[in-house]
């Protein structure tokens, strides 16, 4: 039981990182961390300016709200009140213009996440360009009025609990504010960003349970890989070379791990949402390539790899049947839309008729397909099938079978081919019979 469960993990996570590399989600991760960077500064600018609305009448105030907040120690501190920037006034015309185009620069986030799950969360659904503006400007403005909650409240509510001895030591706010505490608050906060991102983003979105998992295992692994750059990475030293610039380096840095870690949870999703067919996939190949005679080095490291999906045991199972010589495993106008894939041994294929009964019409063995005629014809049984020898097959229902098709375009190809053989193969022993 436990063996099958790190299989079938491990199983996930080899696929996930397949896809990850073919899609070439760094490369979004990287555009996330680019557009963070272009996108922070206008929402800066626009939290700054609800700040010292808010707050014109005491700088003093605005000073400690903001002195543990990245950078806003440079837009505003106790002398504030002496510069220009302190008059502010409600948005005008220009001003409101002003804050459009903040918005519309701070855009890229969020175009960045849209172009990176709609890579990963592929499908048959697609949405028009109008909705995709909206939901990109939706997007923003969520994430600005997020932020802007969550750093207002925060550091507002710790500065009232601490003016009126509210937190004592052993208080759970008091957990709250220790680096453990806001390590597990910004878990629990990229967590739901990262399942509502998944969930609703993308036009063809994943399952509840499998973008629940997808986003505790990003932010888990983004939790480990944060608290281990904190301590390999030692912001003195970025500091000292970097001056201000150094906080933000380092900033970036754990970005640039997050939106890595954000789109490979995705991906993980995704794989979660259509495993059987995936791993069906993987498996066909494994075996493909096993019997291919290499002794290059990329071709032994693939025998380590495939020796993980070989195996039928796990998820693939369920559909795993066997039938003994002679056995039929199905008749000639008999109702089924089962597909099967023969992994071990040979088939025979009759074809009945009136004047001579059951006709060998082929013979087929392992790695390929019967019984999807009638199921894309949606027709009864078209020919019979009997083992010639001891056979191990995979039947599988028709909707892991669509799924396999949109996945694997070979299998296309493959199909084709063995259903043209199989009527020439048809109409040599239509000829003959009439020759006859």
């Amino acid at each position: 039981m436990v063996k099958g469960t790190f299989r079938n993990f491990f199983q996930r996570i080899f696929i996930t990182m397949q896809f990850f590399g073919e899609n070439s989600l760094a490369n979004h991760a990287a555009a996330g961390a680019y557009g963070f960077l272009l996108s922070v500064a206008p929402m800066l600018l626009l939290l700054s300016y609800f700040l010292l609305y808010t707050f014109r009448e005491t700088g003093q105030a605005a000073a400690a709200l903001v002195e543990n907040i990245p950078f806003f120690d440079i837009i505003i501190n106790e002398n504030w009140q002496s510069n220009d920037s302190s008059v502010v006034s409600l948005p005008g015309i220009s001003s409101i213009i002003s804050i459009v185009s903040i918005f519309w620069a701070g855009r890229l986030l969020a175009v960045s996440l849209q172009r990176g799950l709609k890579i990963i969360f592929i499908g048959e659904k697609k949405r028009n360009t109008v909705t995709d503006n909206l939901l990109t400007f939706l997007i923003e403005l969520l994430v600005l009025i997020f932020s802007l909650f969550v750093i207002i409240m925060s550091q507002t509510v710790i500065q009232l609990l601490e003016t009126f001895e509210f937190i004592t030591e052993n208080s759970f706010l008091f957990y709250l504010t220790s680096q453990a505490g806001h390590i597990m608050l910004s878990g629990i906060v990229l967590g739901l960003v990262s399942y509502c991102a998944y969930r609703f983003i993308p036009a063809n979105t994943p399952g509840r349970i499998p973008a629940l998992r997808g986003s505790l295992f990003s932010v888990f692994a983004w939790i480990c890989i944060s608290t281990a750059l904190g301590m390999l990475l030692r912001q003195a030293k970025y500091n000292f070379l970097y001056g201000t610039l150094g906080s933000l380096i380092i900033l970036l840095i754990n970005v640039y791990f997050y939106f890595l870690l954000f789109f490979f949870g995705a991906q993980y999703a995704y794989v979660l949402n259509h495993f059987d067919a995936l791993l069906f996939m993987r498996m066909r190949q494994a075996r493909l390539d096993s019997a291919k005679k290499n002794v290059s080095l990329s071709a032994f490291i693939n025998r380590i790899i495939n020796r993980l999906f070989i195996s039928l045991k796990g998820r693939l199972t369920k559909y795993h049947r066997l039938h003994k010589a002679g056995e039929t495993i199905f008749f000639q106008g008999d109702r089924g839309d089962e597909i099967f894939y023969l992994l071990e041994g040979e088939v025979e294929v009759y074809i009945s008729t009136s004047q001579n009964g059951s006709t060998l019409a082929a013979t087929l063995r392992e790695a390929t397909f019967f019984g999807e005629m009638s199921y894309l014809l949606c027709e009864a049984r078209t020919a019979t099938i009997k083992a010639k020898t001891d056979v191990s097959v995979l039947a599988l229902p028709p909707y892991l079978f669509d799924e396999i098709l949109k996945h694997d375009k070979s299998i296309d190809r493959n199909i084709i081919e063995h259903l043209s053989r199989r009527i020439k193969d048809g109409n040599d022993i239509i000829a003959s019979l009439s020759a006859g």
